[in-house]
């Protein structure tokens, strides 16, 4: 670290103060101690970096080599897929789109409005509201009947259909 005085022609080593950037401006005097561009008052990485090649989200940190979450949105970089946009830090189904601005985050062609399970694209649909996706659902519409032996597994209050005539025997009057 190099040091300076505060006045020139000083003769005391008492006045002499350290001046980290040696642009002969003492620290205490100096608003900009590293001499990157970035305030002192905002610089999150006071150090020997004196040159700046990017600095995405002006915390005074070199993106390359100081910053390790270059948009400062609380996801480090390492896992943002997003590193330089602070809106973003989750693409889950690798589509270039972030799951904020995605309206169907999974990627199952289901909106994530209408999707049940927006982050699962196997599942999309849960007839019976129980948590389990339709497609792993063995009872869809939970009638205690299992779907493979339900006629209507989508209905809950039909099961069987004894004449084939396609109404259920509960609502089928003939």
């Amino acid at each position: 670290m190099e040091q300076s005085t505060i006045t020139t022609g000083s003769n005391s080593a008492t006045q002499c103060i350290s001046d980290f950037d040696n642009d002969a401006v003492v620290d205490i005097l100096d608003s900009d101690d590293d001499n990157d561009g970035v305030s002192d008052l905002t610089d999150q990485c006071l150090t020997a970096d004196f040159n700046l090649t990017s600095d995405n989200d002006n915390d005074g940190c070199d993106d390359s080599d100081e910053d390790t979450d270059d948009d400062n949105d609380g996801v480090l970089d390492v896992n943002d897929a997003f590193p330089l946009d602070a809106t973003e830090s989750i693409d889950t189904d690798n589509d270039g789109t972030g799951n904020n601005a995605d309206m169907d985050d999974d990627g199952d062609n289901v909106a994530d409005l209408d999707d049940a399970f927006p982050l699962d694209s196997t599942e999309s649909v849960d007839t019976d509201n129980d948590g389990t996706g339709d497609n792993a659902d063995t009872d869809d519409d939970d009638d205690s009947v299992l779907d493979v032996d339900d006629v209507f597994p989508l209905d809950s209050t039909e099961s069987v259909d004894t004449d084939d005539d396609g109404t259920g025997d509960n609502a089928d009057t003939r």
